[in-house]
């Protein structure tokens, strides 16, 4: 997950414990991301608004919170992508619907991260809004006021 791009030394993460139910970590600043995997690792949480990831990583979604990940073929904003790595930090790659900038025919669109009730998605459009990230109650304690912006309808 974390190479140093130098020297080629990767940085070890703890394995969750538990059954696939109920996987946990000991450490009470990590989270499991695991669901995806054949071997859930341990992780810190990152914020996807600040991007408090090391140099050349990005702040990416992943199950119900966000973890550090090297971007692959990094996008901007409105550039098709696939992946959740797909695009610059900041950005995530979501549903195309969600802004008329986004490239025609894409599976996904790289679309920003932002801070709600900022004015963090006019740096890209005028047409966007900052929605929640997470629907009420659900998600990642502490990411609250993350938001995604979406283009206003009306």
């Amino acid at each position: 997950m974390r190479v140093d791009p130098d020297t080629g030394l990767g940085t070890c993460f703890e394995f969750c414990s538990g059954d696939w139910s109920s996987l946990t970590c000991p450490d009470p600043d990590t989270y499991c991301a695991g669901g995806y995997r054949d071997f859930p690792v341990c992780t810190e949480s990152c914020c996807p608004v600040e991007q408090t990831c090391p140099e050349g990583e990005g702040c990416f979604p992943v199950a119900d919170d966000f973890t550090c990940g090297a971007p692959w073929n990094p996008g901007v904003y409105g550039d098709g992508c696939e992946f959740v790595n797909e695009c610059e930090r900041g950005l995530f790659c979501g549903d195309p619907q969600n802004s008329s900038d986004c490239a025609d025919g894409a599976a996904g669109c790289c679309l920003p991260f932002c801070r709600l009730g900022s004015n963090d998605c006019l740096a890209y459009s005028f047409e966007l809004s900052c929605e929640p990230w997470f629907e009420a109650l659900d998600g990642s304690p502490g990411h609250a006021s993350i938001g995604h912006c979406v283009e206003v309808v009306g």
